[in-house]
């Protein structure tokens, strides 16, 4: 029996701790619980769902919380200068933080939160103006730009995404330890790692990606349409980082219409469409109407310029021609040393060149344990899936599971049909969401017992194969 919201009264002992005691379902008050709380023979109130799981987090769990996020920053804040040159794109948004501050229209690919962030950081120090012919060069010193300032805010960006995740299994019904492990997976993920430490969006994107999820998770525990509405607002910061958070939108999208309606679908929608928009009218009121140089697709750009910040209606008339270039130039199939095939990073395969000439400390390995995990993982679930449809009798997964798995699925599909090149950050979205389905998965499979034994050697077996590759992480 699972009584919701409104506060309920049954007959029980005046000093027992209720909340503590019925979290133990996650919030849901079972009818056995409460058979056993009536012989105490007096009255108390049962707080509604929302309270019994605000009360059920414990000094443990805030334990593992600290744990989680120092051990996250301990390998990430003490090498952000490490190399002190231009790693991979990081040139790119040097170029373009500069463009945004001095305000000059140079054509990018990408929405403009990453350009308003980076320059709000850097615009204190006063960086001299560099072209992006100047910065396209990897090993390149940077200057006298701040690039530090920006690695230090991904740094702790990242560090709050693994405790991001730890607070989303919690909210999800996880105990403390299968949440925790959740969080030093993204702790100690190498190539979550690597980027989390340079001058790039990815983390950032993946940052509110997590927010989105976590605010949806506590909205279905807690009914509260303020935690709805902040899902959206996350969710449009996460798509004014790069499209590639359309995936998190259609995911979240899909998991409203099948349990609340049609109607808070499209409040969800209309939430993240007016984020974006709004973001794009900030950026562009900086700068002042006229073309929009390039070094490339000067063919494809002619005729869309900058409207300037006078007219708002300009701005909006500006949007669709803008996102129609910019959607023609990234669909478009180039060649890039880099570049990857969709099978190449699944399970856990594949290094990237990211600075330099190897074997001089260049090549981003991927975690190719944790991420072969979530390949095995993503396929039980599957299974799992499979034969509850088919009437076995098998562990269902919650609703807020479900969701993990169809993010999961949602932001790797398209990878497969997307004309371009692929990179190892496009995984980094369904890396985010299988570590959920992996967490999720392992407490469905295996006794308590069991997974807190395994969860040590997991431990034992991910912080070893992370400093056996400092060979790249500690440049």
């Amino acid at each position: 029996m699972y009584l919701g919201a409104p506060p309920i009264f049954i007959p029980v002992f005046l000093e027992y701790d209720v909340a503590r005691f019925t979290c133990r379902g996650g919030g849901t008050v079972y009818a056995e619980d409460l058979k056993s709380l009536a012989r105490k023979g007096l009255w108390v109130r049962i707080p509604p769902a929302a309270l019994i799981m605000s009360n059920s987090w414990y000094a443990r769990d805030t334990i593992a919380l600290l744990a989680v996020f120092t051990l996250a920053l301990g390998v990430r804040l003490p090498f952000i200068f490490n190399p002190p040159s231009i790693v991979f794109d990081e040139g790119l948004y040097a170029a373009t933080t500069l463009n945004t501050i001095y305000a000059r229209p140079v054509f990018d690919i990408h929405p403009p939160l990453v350009k308003l962030t980076f320059a709000s950081i850097v615009a204190g120090a006063h960086p001299i103006y560099q072209p992006y012919r100047n910065l396209n060069v990897i090993r390149m010193p940077f200057g006298d730009f701040p690039y530090w300032r920006i690695r230090f805010f991904n740094a702790f960006i990242g560090s709050g995404l693994a405790v991001l995740v730890m607070g989303i299994l919690r909210g999800a019904g996880q105990k403390t330890l299968p949440a925790a492990l959740g969080g030093i997976f993204i702790a100690l993920d190498p190539a979550l790692t690597l980027y989390s430490r340079l001058m790039l969006p990815e983390t950032l994107l993946l940052f509110f990606s997590a927010f989105s999820i976590f605010f949806i998770v506590y909205a279905d525990r807690t009914r509260r349409d303020s935690f709805f509405m902040a899902a959206a607002l996350m969710a449009g910061l996460a798509l004014s980082i790069k499209w590639t958070a359309l995936a998190l939108v259609g995911g979240i999208l899909v998991y409203i219409i099948s349990t609340r309606t049609m109607k808070s679908a499209l409040y969800f929608l209309s939430g993240v469409a007016s984020i974006y928009i709004f973001l794009w009218v900030a950026f562009l009121v900086q700068f002042p109407p006229g073309p929009i140089s390039a070094a490339e697709y000067t063919d494809k750009l002619m005729g869309v310029e900058y409207p300037g910040g006078e007219s708002l209606a300009a701005i909006i008339n500006f949007l669709p021609a803008y996102t129609k270039v910019t959607y023609s130039i990234g669909s478009d199939l180039f060649y890039h040393p880099a570049r990857s095939t969709p099978l190449t990073w699944i399970a856990g395969g594949g290094e990237m060149n990211v600075w330099g000439v190897c074997p001089d400390h260049c090549l981003a390995v991927m975690s190719g344990f944790g991420w072969g995990l979530i390949l095995v993982a993503v396929i039980g679930a599957a299974a799992l899936f499979l034969f509850g449809l088919l009437g076995y009798s098998v562990k269902k997964f919650s609703l807020s599971e479900q969701l993990f798995f169809v993010c999961y699925v949602v932001s790797l599909a398209p990878l497969f049909f997307l004309p371009r090149s692929l990179f190892i950050y496009h995984y980094f979205p369904s890396v985010l969401f299988g570590y959920l389905v992996l967490i999720s998965l392992g407490t469905k499979v295996m006794s308590e017992r069991l997974f807190n034994r395994v969860t040590v050697l997991l431990i034992m077996v991910m912080s070893t194969t992370f400093f056996l590759q400092s060979s790249y992480l500690f440049v």
